[in-house]
């Protein structure tokens, strides 16, 4: 595609970036991009290190402990673990980091110490100052504060997450997940595969029961026994549904509504979205992804949760009135005790992002995989304070070396 657009009438200049394995794949099968110039990141001399640092520090006075061990003729473990674009970045930005007074927070001489007697250790070193500074300079939003070992602690739990998910190829409903992206909606396996589920069912079905109460609430209705075995019923084969055949949650580009074409399908997204969860195979499979194209990941969780619970309110009333009336013997009325049966688990599929969601939080209150409650606004606290960065309605972290280094049991508190 890249080679078709270079021969095409409109040009236009194109930066591309990819790991070099995946470009020396291509190149194995005789497949690259022509008329483009690779630019492959190396390793950094001492030399260049030791000039960086004398263009980008304050005092050089401070750092010539460090330039003079960058000046010996056979590498030190600190040459070595400064010969990479992010650890070298990461050096300078923390030892010039001051307090409100101007005083400098740590000293460039802490880098040779003997105690960093290996390239690992002064990267362990760097990255915990790097962490520590990251949550003292950026305060967590109203009145959520975080310390530097619960930063730690849960950015750890979804670090090994992720590379648990890359190491083994796990999948779930025949997709693949993720081993760099943190997606609100698509973390639950964090918490393991069934309890997620049974959360995710009691909060449809508490959605459900909710419109159902306010039915009988508001309109002073007397349930017979008929109609309390009917709701029964329904909400066995409403757990049915969540037990064994999860619907896929979808994604709504709300951008798209502007156009004809974009309103068109939204409409036939939320009809593919209400069909298949009855259970009518005939009707569609599963609902296929789009993209959301917002700034903040959370506003796809929130507008789920808030169509869900409309929708599931709704399918509680009309479901009790259509009982009352079935229980009667009204028979033309069962008409609201099926459309209710469809709109129940019709929430649940709707607001499929936004339960899904919930059921994670719900399942890490504590134990090893404990997270914070407020977890989409901690990623987005992460990621202003430079520890995640965003990519779409996703999350990532800013340097697989971190990753790697929360990940390991060893760097949590």
């Amino acid at each position: 595609m890249l080679n078709a657009f270079q021969r095409g009438r409109a040009k236009a200049s194109l930066v591309l970036t990819c790991r070099s394995g995946q470009y020396q794949a291509l190149e194995a099968l005789e497949v690259w991009a022509q008329d483009a110039a690779r630019v492959e990141i190396g390793r950094i001399s001492p030399a260049q290190a030791r000039l960086y640092i004398q263009q980008r520090v304050g005092s050089s006075a401070r750092w010539q402990g460090v330039l003079d061990t960058l000046d010996r003729p056979s590498p030190s473990p600190l040459a070595r673990a400064l010969s990479t674009p992010w650890r070298l970045t990461v050096a300078v930005t923390v030892h010039e980091q001051r307090d409100l007074d101007g005083a400098y927070l740590h000293s460039p001489r802490d880098l040779i110490r003997p105690e960093l007697g290996s390239d690992r250790a002064v990267r362990d070193h760097l990255l915990k100052l790097f962490l520590q500074d990251a949550t003292a300079r950026h305060r967590a939003p109203r009145s959520d504060t975080y310390t530097a070992d619960q930063v730690r602690a849960w950015l750890g739990v979804l670090a090994a997450y992720l590379n648990t998910n890359a190491a083994t190829g796990r999948t779930v409903a025949g997709r693949a997940l993720s081993g760099t992206d943190l997606t609100l909606h698509e973390l639950w396996p964090v918490a393991g595969s069934h309890r997620p589920r049974i959360a995710h069912l009691a909060l449809v079905a508490g959605v459900f029961l909710g419109g159902a109460v306010l039915g009988i609430w508001g309109f002073g209705i007397e349930l017979s026994g008929g109609a309390v075995l009917t709701m029964a019923v329904a909400l066995s084969a409403l757990g049915l549904t969540y037990v064994f055949a999860w619907p896929v949650p979808s994604r709504l580009d709300l951008g798209r509504l502007r156009t004809p074409q974009g309103r068109r399908t939204a409409a036939f997204w939320l009809a593919s979205t209400l069909m298949p969860s009855v259970g009518l195979p005939f009707l569609g499979g599963r609902v296929a992804e789009g993209t959301l194209s917002v700034v903040d990941p959370r506003v796809l969780v929130r507008i789920s949760l808030t169509s869900g619970l409309v929708v599931g309110l709704g399918a509680g009333l009309v479901f009790v009135l259509g009982a009352t009336e079935f229980a009667a013997g009204s028979a033309p009325i069962t008409v609201g005790i099926v459309v209710g049966i469809m709109l129940a688990p019709a929430a649940g599929s709707v607001a499929s992002a936004g339960m899904r969601y919930l059921s994670l939080l719900l399942c890490t209150r504590r134990g090893p995989r404990a997270l914070p409650w407020r977890l989409g606004r901690f990623l987005q606290w992460a990621t202003h304070a430079g520890l995640l960065r965003g990519a779409g309605i996703a999350h990532q972290f800013r340097h697989r070396e971190l990753q790697d280094w929360l990940a390991d049991p060893a760097n949590r508190p």
